[in-house]
């Protein structure tokens, strides 16, 4: 026998702090946000990612749940090679009424690897209240642009070597007439 389903459905959502196209190299970072949360007591989560074209290098627990209470936070760990970030989620500690409103659960950090288009998909999404009840939860992923870094062309490389060559022979030639 299951647990019992809550009447009310939760967004989770997984929103970039910032733009959402990054070049190799650079991180981006995502919140695991909730709205219109009734009671919440307990949550997890999971994510899978495009491993060639993104690494996810940070986990930490967001706000949101601790100002209910206590928390105990369990961080799963990205596996480079799948692309998987199992079971990581939250339970308030103690018999306490649970978080209402809207918040962060979590923060994300990603390294860009290699060019292209990566999502970043939530899956195994479990809310609780604080009577185990489940809590309908709709879903709102996200995705990552990573873009070649920009290289010089050779004929802008060379123009620019050129003019600081001829910069450097005018200064050191200005430097001998003063003398």
């Amino acid at each position: 026998m299951g647990l019992p389903l809550a009447a009310h459905a939760t967004a989770v959502t997984l929103t970039p702090t910032g733009p959402t196209t990054v070049a190799v190299g650079e991180t981006i970072t995502f919140d695991l946000g909730i709205s219109d949360a009734v009671d919440l007591f307990a949550f997890q989560f999971s994510l899978q990612f495009d491993p060639a074209i993104v690494q996810g290098l940070t986990l930490s627990e967001g706000p949101a749940l601790g100002t209910a209470g206590t928390t105990f936070f369990i961080a799963g760990a990205f596996d480079k090679l799948s692309g998987l970030l199992e079971l990581t989620g939250s339970s308030l500690i103690g018999a306490i009424p649970g978080f209402s409103g809207s918040g962060v659960l979590a923060s994300l950090t990603f390294s860009a690897l290699g060019p292209g288009t990566s999502a970043i998909e939530l899956g195994d999404v479990l809310l609780l209240d604080s009577s185990f009840t489940i809590a309908e939860a709709t879903l709102a992923s996200s995705a990552v642009v990573v873009a070649e870094q920009a290289v010089p062309e050779p004929a802008t490389l060379a123009l620019v070597l050129t003019a600081l060559a001829a910069a450097a022979s005018t200064r050191g030639g200005a430097r001998r007439r003063a003398g």
